[in-house]
Parts: C-alpha cells; sequence; structure tokens
C-alpha cells in the first residue's frame, strides 16, 4: 500500500516530538530549533512559541498543550497559544503530561526530580530519584502517576505523591505510559524490555525485543498495544502476545 503525505510542514531543526489531538486532528510539534509548532490538520501554521532551549516533548490535550524543553523549563498553554505558565526546574527537562482538562501536570528533569504541577503553576510536590528523570505519565484524574529514570528504576505515584511503589529493571527507561483510567502502566527500555504492569506494581508481563523501544501507545483498556523500537513497528494483545510486527529499518518513531 501506498502512503501519501497530505501535507508537509518544514520546521528549522529535527523533530524531536509529535502530540496529535483527538478531537480535530492538529498537530503539536517540538522541535530541536527550540520551537514548539502548533498545526492544524491542513497543515496550516497556527501559532509558535520559541523557547531557550531544544524542545524535547509535547503533550496535547483537546483542552491544553504542555511542552518540555532543555531550558530546563516546563510550558503550559492554552489552544489558543497563550502561556499560562512556565515551571523552571534545575536540569534539562525530557518530557512531560497533562490531565484532559490541565489541572495537573507531570514533568521529568535531569535535576532528577519527578515535578507534580497545578493548573496555575504551582509545584504541588516533587520527588528527588537516582537519576535523570527522562519519562513520564499520568492518568486522566492523575491518581496514577508514573515516571522511568536512568537509575533503572520505575515509580508510582498517587496525586498526593505518595511513593505507592518502585520496580527496577536492568536497564534505564526510554519510554513510559499508562490507560486513561490508570489501571494498567506500560513501560519501555533501552535493552528493548516491555514491561505491562497492574497500577498496584503487580508484573503481569515482559517481553524482549532487539532494540531499544522508543515510543508506545495503548488502546483505551490496553486491549491493543502498539511499540517502537529503533528497527520495528509491534502490535501486542493486553496479555502480551504479538499480533504482528513490521521491519522499517532504522528510522526514529515517534509520536503519540
Amino acid at each position: 500500500m501506498k502512503v501519501e503525505a497530505r501535507w508537509e510542514y518544514r520546521t528549522e531543526g529535527m523533530i524531536r516530538d509529535l502530540s496529535f489531538s483527538s478531537r480535530d486532528g492538529d498537530v503539536a510539534a517540538a522541535s530541536s530549533d527550540k520551537n514548539i509548532y502548533f498545526i492544524s490538520k491542513e497543515g496550516k501554521l497556527l501559532w509558535k512559541y520559541k523557547t531557550s532551549g531544544q524542545v524535547s516533548n509535547a503533550f496535547l490535550t483537546p483542552e491544553c498543550l504542555s511542552v518540555s524543553s532543555e531550558d530546563g523549563s516546563l510550558y503550559f498553554f492554552d489552544r489558543s497559544g497563550k502561556l499560562k505558565w512556565r515551571c523552571q526546574t534545575k536540569g534539562k527537562c525530557e518530557d512531560v503530561a497533562s490531565t484532559y482538562k490541565g489541572d495537573y501536570t507531570v514533568g521529568g528533569s535531569d535535576d532528577s526530580h519527578v515535578y507534580f504541577i497545578d493548573k496555575n503553576g504551582k509545584i504541588l510536590w516533587k520527588y528527588k530519584t537516582g537519576g535523570w528523570v527522562r519519562r513520564v505519565c499520568t492518568s486522566l484524574n492523575a491518581e496514577t502517576i508514573s515516571a522511568g529514570s536512568m537509575d533503572k528504576n520505575i515509580y508510582s505515584f498517587n496525586k498526593e505523591g505518595k511513593l505507592l511503589w518502585k520496580y527496577k529493571t536492568d536497564s534505564w527507561i526510554t519510554s513510559i505510559i499508562t490507560t486513561s483510567d490508570g489501571k494498567y502502566i506500560i513501560s519501555g527500555a533501552n535493552d528493548g524490555n516491555i514491561y505491562f504492569f497492574r497500577n498496584d506494581g503487580t508484573l503481569l508481563w515482559k517481553i524482549n525485543t532487539p532494540t531499544p523501544v522508543l515510543t508506545l501507545v495503548c488502546s483505551e483498556n490496553a486491549e491493543y498495544i502498539a511499540a517502537g523500537t529503533e528497527t520495528t513497528v509491534y502490535f501486542l494483545s493486553r496479555d502480551g502476545r504479538i499480533l504482528w510486527q513490521h521491519s522499517i529499518g532504522n528510522f526514529d518513531i515517534m509520536g503519540r
């Protein structure tokens, strides 16, 4: 099957991350040129905002956009591009996620902390891990918050910042997601392992792929899971069976 692009938009740097709106098809693009780009489904640039460092990640919901930048800041915008708040950390920020309406945002920083921030930009709590925090996620109501650290641990918290559990892996964490209800947590590591947890910390299964797991997405209840590695796209069932896989060569897979 031949796939043709409907449009293309060129930035002045490498695209570090893409995030898509399920409501209207708009796209947020994080670029190494230090800009976050907000593009309509027709390919029209609606607005952009320049930070002071490479933009590492973007997280777009129907209500808001949160952004992490290597300038050490987490940014929060409304859909029109108005900056609502900026939270400065003491290290590069590599990942960010927000609840549906933006009431809460979680971010990870190279200062080894997980940050939990309210809709006004106030830090409600932060937790120090043993390494750079490169991946974070939250459920829709922020009752399940998880993070992956370069100390090779997966951490899970409640909304109040209490550490519920942590799990030691064999490599640093390269991707982490949770289902919208927070019932399941899925994580990928640099050694190619994919981990599937219940939210009480029970490891339900683990499988190994040959290359680092760069990105993960799942259906509403994790009935299906897609994993992108450096060389292959995998489509899995909730019980860990590989339903199909497709080799794509050496490409960097992104987007959520």
